[in-house]
C-alpha cells in the first residue's frame, strides 16, 4: 500500500491534471453556449493551462519524495554534512590540503573573516 509512494504521487498529479483540464473544457463548453461565449472560450483555454500549472506542486512532491529515497537508499548525505561524502571527494587529497592550509592561515592571520573561513572551508 505504501511501496513506491512517489511514483503513486506523480500518478496521481497526472490524474488530477487530467481531470481539471477536462473539467474546464467541459465547463468552458457549457458556459459558452448558454451564457456567455467569451468566458466559455477563456476557460476552455485557460483552464487546462491553470490545471497543468497546479500539477507541478504535486508531481514536484512526488519528485522529492522519490530524491530522498535514492538518497537513503544509497546511504549518502542530502543536507550540509558532508562526512559521509568527504572520502569519495578527495576531502583529504594533496591539493585540498594545500588549499586548506592556506585558508587557516589566511584565517589566523586575520585576512578573512570567519564567515568567509567557514565558505571556502565548505567548499573543499
Amino acid at each position: 500500500m505504501y511501496n513506491r509512494i512517489s511514483e503513486k504521487i506523480k500518478l496521481l498529479a497526472k490524474a488530477i491534471f487530467l481531470i481539471e483540464a477536462v473539467g474546464a473544457i467541459i465547463t468552458g463548453i457549457v458556459i459558452g453556449s448558454e451564457e456567455d461565449w467569451l468566458y466559455g472560450i477563456l476557460i476552455i483555454f485557460l483552464g487546462p493551462i491553470v490545471a497543468w500549472v497546479s500539477s507541478w506542486l504535486i508531481y514536484g512532491f512526488g519528485e522529492l519524495i522519490e530524491q530522498a529515497t535514492v538518497c537513503a537508499s544509497k546511504q549518502i548525505s542530502c543536507g550540509t554534512d558532508t562526512s559521509n561524502t568527504a572520502s569519495r571527494f578527495g576531502k583529504n587529497d594533496k591539493f585540498n590540503q594545500e588549499r586548506r592550509e592556506k585558508i587557516e592561515s589566511l584565517y589566523k592571520e586575520g585576512l578573512i573573516t570567519e564567515t568567509e573561513y567557514e565558505d571556502a572551508i565548505s567548499r573543499l
